[in-house]
């Protein structure tokens, strides 16, 4: 039989044997309770018996709180900073680092040092037995040294109160440790810099930027992300970042680089403090070209960022900022394609974002994302580009956003796209309205949010919540061209006509940038007869973008007619009634009655309206308010096609 000496030395040798295998892979953050097991050579239950009777401990929490004093040895020596330090002693998150520290030392890793200066032990720490760990000495001292501090602040505040320090003129005042913290928590992303060399990977620099966008968006302690859309005119600008900051609105703005070599991707990055251009901080992410790798980069860029900029990060924010969309690489790298061709906005290459979606959801039917997308390339197609039936459209892309949610059944993309599919496509007036109050979804997809909440509330006669909303809007993102579009919109159906005007004017230096924005603005210069203005940005379309959606030409032969060009109206009116006759999406037949109720044909134009009510056509949801059609408001058959629509279900 062991006598109790030789067991304590058994056990003792135990104990620092699983100790330095631990401490021999402290850096691998991969290293698991298998590993150790087999490391140690023996069973995984067998080793958690053990432990589980001489430490009190899982095996996962003692390699836990074994890196967490590791970091703490390393913190007091203050050779790294808390996020170097993290990743050395084997965490893959600072950001999850930070809570763990935290969790077991109550305090987080920053006060570490100071602490140690002030030699003020750290508090106790319960383990998951309830076993105390590092337990507070002098218990009276800190007491006694908390509570001269707190009198010292107090009295200090008073005092400064009523004698505040009166600076002698052209002293500047020091502000410690304030500023920092009270620096708003606002940031942009430049798109990173595609340094592989090879222009065709411009895919993946813009997927990886808009990956990290996402993450830090999920992080509710920052207060503002500017989206990817707003970013991409940004791609290659010789703006300074203090003009970044000021035009955005924003204090942080993240640059990199992004580099793809074989299997090998590295990515570079630095965050600057815009206002003062001045780094923050830098660094260099590395690995192979697979999914889970490339995920954990950007959620470590994210983590890293927040981390610099003190936003906090909660347990579930970090679940979400560390999901992997997908486990499979190359379903990625499709929908990375997918994303990059539907964001050139042309007709051709939605078509040829298609099968790519499709391939990428063939090789994981879980990729939540890729329905998504597939799903808004068969809606922006069938609504606009003339790419597709406009039913079929909505017909394949509801089940899509159906699975979308089945998979993430809070998915805000998703929602929004069934809120847009049922307004414009269903002419489904209960449920867009309860989409619109909340009732759904909440008021995250309420008007004062959302793009399509906007443009509902337009065409069913509420401007002045959308005025509220867009300018809710802009405030946050002063960088979107599209919202002041919106809020040109909401001001010209409010009856204020000079005030439009000059929101258009204000920002025509965006004119080459958008083929929506000159459509959009185009169509509200003539609205406001300014028809020079509107004929320029009509030319700009022509001369820069090869798409003639409905829209466009019904446009071009308004414009044919007022210059007196029966040759361009005839030309332009075939191309329309062509686009009709092959069943094109665009609503053709709502443009024909347009342009007829322009010439004050109205017998046509409500023949024409007919025609577009019968093909279900979504330009149908103008019917309301669009303001070419005022002369046939009293008109029976618009009143009746006006019931049949279903605008009457809203009682406005």
């Amino acid at each position: 039989m062991m006598n109790p000496l030789e067991k304590n030395s058994r056990d003792q040798r135990f104990l620092e044997k699983i100790r330095q295998i631990v401490l021999d892979n402290l850096t691998n953050e991969q290293f698991s309770v298998e590993q150790l097991a087999d490391i140690h050579g023996t069973s995984r239950s067998q080793l958690h018996k053990k432990l589980k009777k001489l430490e009190g401990r899982s095996i996962s929490q003692f390699i836990r709180e074994m890196r967490l004093e590791k970091a703490m040895q390393l913190l007091n020596k203050d050779v790294a900073s808390v996020s170097e330090i993290a990743y050395q002693v084997g965490f893959s998150s600072p950001a999850y680092f930070n809570t763990c520290f935290k969790d077991f030392y109550g305090f987080p890793p920053g006060e570490a040092k100071v602490r140690s200066h002030l030699s003020i032990p750290t508090p106790a720490k319960k383990t998951e037995l309830g076993r105390t760990r590092q337990p507070i000495k002098n218990q009276n001292l800190i007491v006694l040294l908390v509570t001269g501090i707190l009198a010292v602040v107090v009295i200090g505040y008073y005092v400064f109160r009523n004698n505040p320090v009166q600076p002698e003129s052209g002293t500047p005042i020091i502000m410690v440790g304030k500023e920092k913290n009270s620096r708003k928590k606002t940031i942009a992303v430049l798109p990173l810099k595609n340094w592989s060399g090879d222009p065709e990977l411009e895919y993946v620099s813009d997927g990886m930027t808009d990956a990290v966008i996402s993450r830090l968006t999920q992080i509710q302690s920052i207060e503002k992300v500017i989206p990817f859309t707003s970013m991409l005119r940004y791609r290659k600008t010789n703006k300074s970042m203090p003009e970044i900051s000021k035009e955005l609105g924003v204090t942080y703005i993240l640059e990199g680089n992004f580099q793809l070599s074989g299997d090998q991707v590295k990515i570079k990055v630095q965050l600057v403090d815009a206002p003062d251009d001045k780094r923050i901080w830098s660094n260099e992410y590395s690995g192979e070209w697979k999914s889970n790798e490339i995920f954990k980069m950007q959620a470590g860029v994210a983590e890293n960022v927040a981390e610099k900029m003190n936003a906090e990060i909660t347990k579930i924010e970090i679940e979400a900022i560390q999901k992997f969309p997908t486990e499979i690489k190359e379903a990625y790298n499709l929908y990375l394609q997918a994303e990059y061709l539907k964001s050139k906005d042309d007709a051709n290459e939605f078509e040829n974002a298609i099968p790519l979606y499709e391939r990428a959801i063939a090789l994981d039917a879980d990729f939540t994302e890729a329905y998504i997308g597939l799903a808004n390339t068969f809606l922006a197609g069938g609504f606009f580009w003339g790419v597709f039936d406009e039913q079929e459209a909505w017909e394949k892309a509801k089940p899509l956003l159906q699975k979308a949610l089945e998979n993430d059944r809070m998915n805000i993309k998703a929602h929004e796209q069934l809120f847009a599919g049922y307004f414009y496509y269903d002419w489904n007036f209960d449920l867009a309205e309860r989409y619109y109050n909340g009732e759904l979804f909440g008021k995250e997809l309420s008007i004062r949010w959302r793009q399509v909440a906007i443009y509902y509330a337009i065409k069913t006669g509420r401007s002045d919540e959308a005025l509220l909303a867009v300018e809710r809007n802009i405030a946050f993102d002063p960088s979107d061209r599209l919202q002041y579009v919106q809020k040109a919109d909401a001001l010209f159906f409010l009856g204020e006509i000079e005030a439009c005007s000059k929101v258009l004017e204000s920002f025509n230096s965006y004119f080459t940038e958008s083929f929506y924005y000159l459509v959009e603005t185009a169509k509200l210069c003539y609205y406001l007869e300014e028809h020079e203005k509107a004929k320029k940005h009509l030319q700009l379309l022509m001369d820069k973008f090869p798409g003639r959606p409905p829209i466009v030409l019904w446009l071009g032969a308004v414009y044919q007619n007022m210059d007196g060009n029966e040759k361009g109206v005839k030309e332009l009116l075939s191309l329309l009634h062509k686009n009709y006759e092959d069943y094109a999406s665009g609503s053709p037949a709502w443009f024909l009655a347009l342009y007829y109720s322009h010439i004050e044909d109205y017998e046509n134009a409500l023949l024409w309206l007919q025609k577009s009510y019968d093909r279900h056509e979504v330009e149908m949801t103008w019917l309301k308010e669009e303001p070419v059609l005022r002369p046939l408001k009293k008109n029976p058959r618009y009143l009746e096609l006006y019931e049949k629509v279903g605008f009457s279900k809203i009682g406005l």
